[in-house]
């Protein structure tokens, strides 16, 4: 095996690794490994709760004597001190592997058993998961199936997001079937961990942090919106209570299996003739039991481009609703259990703490300069670094959150 010198590859990750892995792959057992390599599968920190590694496997078929080439993404806990810790008190590798390997494929089989050429996979394959010598799991790699990356800071167009918000109507309603049949299903994913858990305590510095950073950088701005910054100061140190309150478990009319960390970077999209044809979810870390409004919430005021924050939200809680309701007749949950969509609204408003969480203190990292990333561990640590402070600088960033701000002051949230 060779690794990519660039990357820091854990030693475990040796030829036995991938031997002992690739048993899980279909008809491995009449190949040989000709060749196989773990390289970084990302440039710079573009994963904040793992580290991350793309194998590369060359087979030759011991009768009929062709060869192929298999590529899996492997994701582990990660190396640097404070995420780790943040990653361990949420309980992040042990949440993602039980939806990968005991959630999802349920999930999909029953999608596609109503109608598998208009339901697509939900997330990737599962070949292998652990927690020896590390936590980990070893994906299917989704380029392989043509998937790839948007942009992050560039944020998506209204095709991106119309895809986004009918894939997460698949998700939220192939978890309420299952659970209509099975009220157990979702009992390890009732807690939020990260708001409501051990790592509550970093979160809440991740976010005063944020709002002092914005607080300030709207001072340096000048102009109406500085005065938006003793409001930002004054929330830094009361906001969080009413996000973790919102996030804690409780018995609700709407509720499903949230992704619960929406953003740009954990979703990959494939495309047929230059237009959107399919997206799929990645990175279940944080996977959790709640209302959907709090996975719109946060997609909304994360990822979409100014011009569709401004002129389609309304459009695409819409397409959501609609496609939901669409998917549950499908996979045989009675209209009975249906939401109106006034009340799917009223919920939706219910948590609007959540967009403040996304706006503030997540679309900065989505929003930054690819070259020049965000600096989690100073974030979570209360530092100021240069490189954050830069990402709250970003005119991209700028333009989108004044955008926000007044939306916030109407609501009663500043």
């Amino acid at each position: 095996m060779s690794a990519d010198a660039a990357a820091t590859v854990p030693v475990w990750l040796d030829d036995d690794f991938i031997k002992q892995s690739l048993k899980n792959v279909s008809n491995f057992e009449d190949c040989s490994i000709v060749s196989a390599s773990v390289k970084g599968a990302t440039v710079g920190k573009e994963n904040y709760l793992s580290d991350t590694f793309r194998m590369t496997v060359t087979l030759k078929h011991r009768i009929k004597c062709y060869t192929m080439t298999l590529s899996f993404f492997i994701k582990c806990l990660p190396d640097g001190k404070t995420v780790r810790e943040v990653a361990q008190n949420m309980g992040a590798f042990e949440r993602e592997i039980s939806v990968f390997t005991k959630t999802l494929p349920v999930m999909t089989q029953l999608l596609q058993s109503a109608d598998p050429k208009k339901y697509s996979q939900l997330a990737a394959v599962c070949f292998r998961s652990g927690s020896e010598p590390v936590d980990y799991l070893m994906l299917e790699d989704l380029r392989d199936s043509g998937y790839v990356m948007a942009k992050r800071s560039q944020g998506l167009d209204l095709a991106h997001s119309r895809a986004v918000v009918r894939k997460l109507a698949e998700l939220h309603a192939a978890s309420i079937g299952i659970f209509m049949k099975d009220r157990t299903c979702m009992d390890n994913y009732k807690t939020f961990a990260i708001f409501n858990g051990d790592a509550a305590p970093q979160m809440k510095n991740f976010f005063k942090n944020a709002c002092l950073l914005l607080a300030r950088e709207l001072e340096r701005a000048g102009g109406h919106y500085s005065t938006y910054a003793s409001k930002l100061r004054a929330i830094s140190e009361t906001a969080f209570e009413n996000i973790s309150e919102l996030t804690k478990w409780k018995k609700r009319r709407f509720q499903a299996l949230i992704h619960a960390d929406c953003w740009t970077n954990n979703m990959m999209f494939k495309y047929l003739g230059g237009s959107v044809n399919d997206v799929v979810l990645i990175d279940f870390q944080m996977a959790h039991f709640s209302s959907p409004s709090l996975d719109l919430q946060y997609f909304l005021h994360t990822s979409l481009k100014e011009e569709v924050y401004v002129s389609h939200v309304e459009d695409l809680l819409e397409e959501y609703y609609f496609h939901l309701i669409e998917t549950l007749d499908d996979i045989g949950v009675i209209q009975g259990n249906h939401l109106s969509y006034n009340d799917f609204r009223q919920d939706y408003e219910d948590h609007s703490w959540f967009s403040l969480y996304g706006a503030i203190a997540i679309q900065p990292l989505v929003r930054s300069d690819e070259r020049k990333g965000f600096d989690i561990e100073a974030a979570i640590n209360g530092c100021d670094t240069a490189v954050n402070s830069e990402a709250y600088a970003n005119n991209s960033f700028l333009r989108c959150i004044r955008q926000m701000l007044p939306v916030f002051e109407r609501k009663g949230l500043l």
